[in-house]
């Protein structure tokens, strides 16, 4: 074997093991891709079960939220800026998600499950006061989002939450 015949087959062994090694660099990318989005898809997940697990775990706090919601014009004038401060707590999970999926660390089925949530104090005098108050604090796009969902999409509101 000639030294040239030689150089040519160590090009060809090198060029083999590149492509190997670039295959091996998309796997270990994709399945990163897979845990940050799993990491991400169950941290979201958790922020709202603490949020529920905050407000459920006080009677004075969930019925604040219950009657927030329902007759926010009931609330005392402290009452009325805790029901604001709490209702916004969980806007600004809201809001995160929805950023997460528009730059694609959270799947758009997770944001939908999680967005589901909100619709259920869809016109209710609560989220309206809430909304009218607090609603240019959010981004554009986000706001144009919560809008959309409020007060043009199909979802109704709970029973719970109406008289």
């Amino acid at each position: 074997m000639k030294l040239k015949q030689a150089a040519s087959w160590a090009e060809i062994i090198s060029a083999l093991g590149l492509v190997v090694s670039l295959i091996y660099v998309g796997i270990q990318v994709s399945d990163n891709t897979v845990a940050t989005r799993s990491i991400t898809a169950s941290h979201a997940n958790a922020e709202f079960i603490d949020w529920y697990a905050h407000v459920t775990a006080d009677p004075e706090l969930i019925n604040l939220w219950y009657q927030g919601v329902r007759e926010p014009e009931q609330l005392s004038k402290q009452e009325t800026l805790r029901f604001i401060l709490l209702m916004h707590m969980i806007m600004l999970q809201f809001q995160n998600n929805y950023y997460l999926v528009q730059e694609g660390t959270l799947d758009k089925k997770v944001l939908d499950s999680i967005t589901f949530t909100i619709t259920l104090i869809k016109g209710t005098g609560g989220f309206d006061m809430y909304w009218k108050l607090r609603n240019k604090l959010f981004y554009p796009e986000f706001k144009l989002f919560m809008e959309d969902l409020m007060y043009n999409s199909q979802h109704q509101a709970s029973p719970t939450y109406q008289e």
